[in-house]
């Protein structure tokens, strides 16, 4: 895709259906830090997934006591386990957090989304020789198409829109303050 303003992501070429369009990793990061911040409108939380993200998630969580391991960065690095709806996942490359959410449960949505999100995560055992050591997960998004998608046209995907009023106006701030002119609703 490429980027014609936030939650605006274009296709560059036509797509076909069932063609992937983008793949990007993405962080796991720990929800309460990411509220009230500019990030809040580009993760994705708990709240925000399909069921059927949530159950991919849980299976994964479930190879590893249940829960999720989170990173902190500080003085030193710290891993710690947290409850799975305690997780926001951050795409941090690629386009897919420019892709426009559509809350398909919605009755009076107009329009229906023409890709959807697939979430893949990994977990990496900790060091056999250190007892302290706690599994990593890493995370790889999918963004595939579920209908041809012709060159220009906007890329929507079924996943709740995220961010409450005061995060998108945090968000908008930040890009103006870099020197970007993108339009939040």
């Amino acid at each position: 895709p490429f980027e014609a303003g936030l939650f605006d992501a274009r296709a560059k070429f036509p797509i076909k259906a069932g063609e992937l369009i983008e793949q990007a990793p993405a962080m796991l990061l720990f929800k309460p830090f990411v509220r009230d911040t500019a990030l809040g409108p580009l993760v994705i939380t708990w709240e925000d997934l399909l069921p059927e993200h949530q159950d991919s998630i849980m299976a994964t969580a479930d190879l590893i006591g249940g829960k999720l391991p989170i990173e902190y960065r500080g003085p030193e690095r710290v891993l710690r386990m947290t409850n799975v709806k305690n997780v926001a996942i951050f795409p941090f490359a690629g386009r897919i957090g420019t892709v426009r959410r559509l809350d398909m449960s919605s009755p009076f949505l107009p329009v229906k989304s023409n890709c959807r999100l697939k979430i893949n995560l990994q977990v990496h055992e900790g060091e056999a020789s250190d007892e302290n050591s706690k599994p990593r997960v890493s995370v790889l998004l999918e963004l595939i198409a579920t209908k041809d998608i012709g060159t220009g046209q906007v890329l929507m995907m079924d996943l709740k829109p995220t961010g409450t009023a005061y995060e998108r106006e945090l968000l908008k701030a930040k890009l103006q303050d870099i020197g970007h002119s993108f339009v939040l609703d």
